[in-house]
This record gives C-alpha cells, structure tokens and sequence, in this order.
C-alpha cells in the first residue's frame, strides 16, 4: 500500500480493546513523538503516560471530548509550554505523530481533549 493511502486509513478510535499495549510499542510510540519538529526545536512538551485505569477514568470526565479515555488500556497525555501559535501547531504535529506511529503497530487512538481550562488544573492533579 502506498505511504499516502497508509496516511488516509487513519481513523479516530473510540471503543479500544483491553489488550495491553507491549512495553516495546509504546517506546517505540514515544520515541517517535521524540523526533517530531517544533518551532526553533523547542520541543515545547512533556508527554506523560498513563496506564492507571482509574486515572483514566478521572480524565474521561475533564472534557467534554474525553469520555472515551474511560476505556483505554493506555493515555499519553500531552502538556504542553505555551500558548502561542507556534506552541499549538507543534502540538498538532506531535500528536499526528504519536497516532501515525501507534497506527503503524495497529493501535487505534483517539485525541481527547481537556476543556474548558478550568479543568486543565485538575487534570494535572490526577
């Protein structure tokens, strides 16, 4: 399959199994986020795995758009520095990144968002 058609069978996931991903996937998922560019190689990130069912339980109900984290054997949480423009599209491609990567080991994802602000404190207390 062309590398371009392999890009567009990317599709959103949101009913997971409750296979656990393999410790040399999820590397391999992480490092690949590692080598995603940023503006001026910033890497304005931290990315912070989560496994903890019932701390992925706690995130699905941070976000109107989160409920499906509730049923995920795995999270990776983006936090990212900054607020700017170039801070925002250096995390829309470090998240395409992760989730290319993930669906190259034929693991479906999801983004989940975490809004309104009020609940990105309480996010980070979980």
């Amino acid at each position: 399959m062309p590398q371009t058609e392999w890009i567009r069978s990317l599709r959103a996931v949101r009913q997971f199994s409750d296979r656990e991903i393999p410790s040399d996937v999820l590397r391999d998922i992480l490092d690949t986020g590692r080598w995603t560019g940023s503006s001026k190689n910033t890497q304005p990130w931290d990315l912070v795995v989560v496994r903890n069912r019932d701390t992925l339980r706690a995130l699905s109900k941070c976000g109107a758009f989160a409920g499906h984290i509730a049923s995920a054997t795995l999270g990776i949480a983006l936090v990212m520095h900054g607020d700017d423009a170039w801070t925002c599209m250096d995390e829309g491609r470090l998240m395409q990144n992760l989730m290319l990567a993930a669906w190259a080991h034929g693991v479906g994802t999801c983004i989940g968002s975490i809004y309104p602000a009020d609940n990105e404190q309480h996010a980070r207390d979980l």
